[in-house]
């Protein structure tokens, strides 16, 4: 199947699910010929991240969605 251009977003906690799954989705997902844009794993994103990291996680959501739709600076 094919799929649009992927964001994989982790964290480290909570702890029930490592970002190691998210790594090795990203992996086979590239590995089929995929586009796999960015994996990104915040340092210690918690269940409610601080303001640094929701705002840190908000522009690379929009960096990414401004380098899909082509726009420029």
């Amino acid at each position: 199947m094919k799929y649009p251009p992927i964001f994989f977003v982790t964290a480290t906690l909570p702890d029930r699910v490592t970002p190691v799954h998210a790594r090795k989705m990203a992996a086979k997902m590239e590995e089929q010929g995929h586009d796999v844009l960015s994996t990104r794993t915040p340092m210690r994103a918690r269940c409610r991240p601080n303001h640094a990291q929701q705002a840190e996680m908000n522009a690379l959501t929009f960096v990414y969605l401004a380098q899909k739709l082509g726009l420029k600076r």
